[in-house]
């Protein structure tokens, strides 16, 4: 099992990622996987509600809304809870 860590990812971008693998050997030809081999998947990051306006933060909480309404719920209440201060 392995694990792929990306780090400075950028908020509200989509990405792509490609693996594939070839052989280690040092002389021609390589061998590479075929294209039609080749594994990819795309995810996309979300604004991060910690950061900017009140209204940048609440538009962030209701995408992320889409992913986890609970979470989402409790972040629109301390946001909103702040405000009043």
């Amino acid at each position: 099992m392995g694990q792929v860590v990306f780090q400075d990812l950028k908020e509200n971008s989509e990405y792509v990622v490609y693996i594939t693998a070839s052989s280690p050997l040092p002389y021609e030809p390589t061998m590479l996987w075929p294209d039609s081999k080749v594994l990819t998947f795309s995810f996309a990051t979300l604004p991060n509600p910690n950061v900017g306006t009140t209204q940048k933060q609440k538009d962030s909480i209701e995408q992320f809304s889409k992913y986890n309404p609970e979470l989402a719920a409790e972040m629109m209440r301390f946001v909103k809870a702040r405000e009043k201060k």
